[in-house]
């Protein structure tokens, strides 16, 4: 049917269906406990991190939820990134990112 999991618990599709990879991830995440939701995050936010550390993108944004830090690339980074990628979604999240630069110069 075009749609298939592989053993890293990843979907994979022969075109890009945002619906079904959104439904994908709901499934995913509520079967998680919220103790694995809360490791998943801080394993994510670390490797998000790594990888702006390691790409040059300095200007990362810290906020912090309860006692866990969770890092996310500046504006002009997530830009970047959103162009880079050029997946039907990232390219309708760009619209709302260059929305919001707009509002802030």
């Amino acid at each position: 049917m075009g749609k298939k999991v592989n053993n890293c618990g990843v979907l994979l599709l022969k075109k890009d269906d945002e619906k079904k990879e959104i439904e994908f991830e709901l499934q995913y995440l509520l079967s998680l406990t919220v103790q694995e939701r809360f490791q998943l995050m801080q394993r994510k936010s670390r490797e998000m991190l790594a990888l702006l550390e390691q790409n040059g993108h300095g200007n990362k944004i810290t906020a912090k939820f309860g006692i866990t830090e969770v890092y996310f690339p500046c504006l002009d980074d997530m830009i970047r990134m959103k162009k880079t990628a050029g997946r039907t979604k990232d390219l309708e999240d760009l619209k709302y990112l260059k929305k919001i630069k707009a509002k802030k110069k």
